[in-house]
């Protein structure tokens, strides 16, 4: 829910009417965005190895994604300067809201099996 807040933000009002009447959509339903945040989390996770960054990267990878699929059912993805998707199909959004923390947990187990320096 608090993804949503930029509607808000963008309409420049509190007024529900208004965050739903945008014409465009709002910074953070950029999906290019999402990716980018999420890659950066990971990143500053081995810059100042701690450990809960990298758990906050990929919680924040999940959370966002599977509420840019929801979305994407009506709207399509939004990869920002490339353009947008057509809408998913039902299908995707549910496999992606499934997978992705599967894909997540996987992430976290085969790091910690590296026996890196850096476990999670």
């Amino acid at each position: 829910m608090a993804i949503d807040l930029d509607h808000f933000v963008a309409a420049k009002s509190l007024r529900l009417k208004d965050a739903l009447s945008l014409t465009a959509r709002p910074p953070l339903h950029s999906t290019t965005f999402v990716l980018a945040t999420a890659l950066s989390v990971w990143l500053l996770s081995y810059v100042f190895y701690d450990k809960p960054l990298k758990k906050l990267s990929l919680i924040l990878a999940v959370a966002w994604l599977s509420h840019h699929a929801r979305d994407g059912t009506r709207r399509g993805l939004w990869f920002q300067p490339f353009g947008s998707t057509p809408s998913l199909p039902m299908w995707l959004y549910m496999g992606t809201v499934s997978i992705l923390p599967l894909i997540s947990i996987s992430i976290l187990h085969y790091q910690q099996q590296k026996n890196d320096v850096f476990i999670v």
